[in-house]
């Protein structure tokens, strides 16, 4: 979500389209891999939980972590 329409409920209304499709399809959990440069706090309101997480390095420079969350449906 864009920095403007941040915290005006697009990110939620996102978020729950994507678990109704995902429930329509009959989907029993969800995976969201994702890194730093987003708001994984939101991810973890929202009931998410961070399985794993990994640092992110290329050619010898850091690039934050990477992070897999997991839900239930």
């Amino acid at each position: 979500v864009s920095p403007a329409a941040q915290g005006k409920g697009v990110g939620g209304m996102l978020f729950s389209y994507m678990l109704n499709f995902l429930k329509e399809q009959g989907a029993k959990h969800c995976f969201l891999a994702t890194d730093d440069d987003c708001d994984i706090s939101f991810y973890q309101h929202k009931g998410l939980v961070c399985k794993d997480e990994a640092p992110v390095k290329a050619n010898g420079q850091d690039f934050g972590f990477a992070y897999i969350y997991a839900g239930d449906l």
